[in-house]
């Protein structure tokens, strides 16, 4: 199997305008439950190989999650053994909700690209579920709109999705909207109307 991905050019809003090429790739067709072995890469260069497991179907099983918030670059003194856990296989997924790196804009986007490369080992065999905190806000969030990509938000313009596992139903939504209305009043608003919708299609 291989599949081939879209590149988007992201520039750092530092001082020097750091640009990076963030590639993402969609895998299609695959048996729930199968165990994987991918890489990534091209005629340039490939990736170490990674596996993973495609998630379970149907909602007759019990997801297990890590969930937490405020990971650092420095000191992050839970991350040996989330890293340990997750490739013992005792995580279904991890919700990350909110503060990465502290943070993922300094040193020109450098921190946040150390950040990335430590936490690898989960968000390579794992989904690495994500939501903004304040300390994404930087630049109009643009790190954290450009290094993550969660499900009906493929571009980082809205900021808050769901997603079904097993019988849960996971929403993220961004309550920093509410604080940083400079960036514009239109995405807590277009928020609001679109978790009133996805409530309703949920209790169905």
């Amino acid at each position: 199997m291989s599949a081939t991905g879209l590149v988007r050019v992201f520039t750092d809003g530092g001082n020097e305008s750091r640009t990076q090429y963030i590639h993402r790739v969609k895998l299609t067709g695959l048996t729930p439950g199968q165990k994987y072995t991918y890489r990534c890469g091209s005629k340039q260069g490939w990736s170490q190989n990674f596996t993973f497991s495609a998630m379970k179907a149907g909602s007759d099983w019990s997801p297990r999650f890590a969930l937490y918030g405020d990971l650092g670059m420095k000191n992050a003194q839970s991350l040996p053994r989330l890293l340990k856990e997750t490739q013992s296989g005792m995580y279904d997924a991890v919700l990350h909700v909110g503060d990465f790196a502290y943070d993922m804009n300094v040193d020109n986007g450098r921190v946040g690209d150390t950040f990335m490369n430590q936490i690898q080992p989960m968000a390579a065999e794992i989904p690495y579920m994500t939501c903004p905190g304040n300390h994404e806000m930087k630049y109009n969030y643009s790190n954290y709109r450009h290094r993550f990509v969660m499900p009906g938000d493929e571009r980082g313009d809205k900021m808050f999705f769901s997603f079904n596992i097993g019988p849960a139903h996971i929403i993220s939504f961004n309550t920093e909207y509410y604080f940083y209305v400079y960036y514009g009043i239109e995405q807590p608003i277009e928020q609001y109307r679109w978790l009133m919708e996805d409530l309703k299609e949920a209790a169905k």
